[in-house]
């Protein structure tokens, strides 16, 4: 009997969309999205697992569960973590964030500290904001010397 080589993610997202359809979307996507952060931690510590090299900047450290929820449902995400003297989130999401509609918040926000029209947005977005003006996010949000106090105009 031969050797059957390991299957890739690739491998996996094909047969979870085979096997079922339209409904494995959201599965399919979440081994996507996992792999594609452990790609990034990588690159970040500039090793891959178990790899041992000078340049490596720390260690992989496990992974922390994280659900998202989105249009193809609700996502179980694995965050991978670092060990070591370099801090390490995925780029691809928000600290905090748990939906698409989160992020939408956070883009309105950011187009209005860097100055684009907010005319046209749906005027759901307004009310987000106040939101992202009260929590946490108004810190990474607020830059060019604009302050918390003319997002929550911004929101009224």
């Amino acid at each position: 009997m031969t050797h059957q080589p390991e299957p890739t993610i690739i491998d996996k997202v094909i047969e979870t969309i085979i096997a079922n359809g339209i409904d494995g979307l959201g599965e399919a996507f979440t081994l996507l999205f996992n792999e594609a952060m452990k790609i990034e931690r990588s690159k970040v510590l500039r090793a891959a697992p178990w790899e041992r090299n000078e340049e490596r900047l720390g260690h992989a450290n496990g992974y922390k569960p994280k659900s998202i929820n989105s249009r193809l449902g609700k996502l179980h995400l694995q965050i991978p973590q670092v060990r070591g003297d370099i801090e390490f989130y995925p780029s691809s999401l928000e600290k905090g964030l748990r939906s698409e509609r989160a992020l939408k918040k956070v883009a309105m926000a950011e187009m209005y500290i860097q100055g684009g029209s907010t005319d046209k947005a749906p005027s759901e977005c307004y009310s987000c904001l106040s939101y992202i003006a009260q929590g946490q996010h108004h810190r990474r949000l607020v830059i060019d010397g604009r302050s918390r106090t003319k997002l929550l105009r911004m929101c009224q």
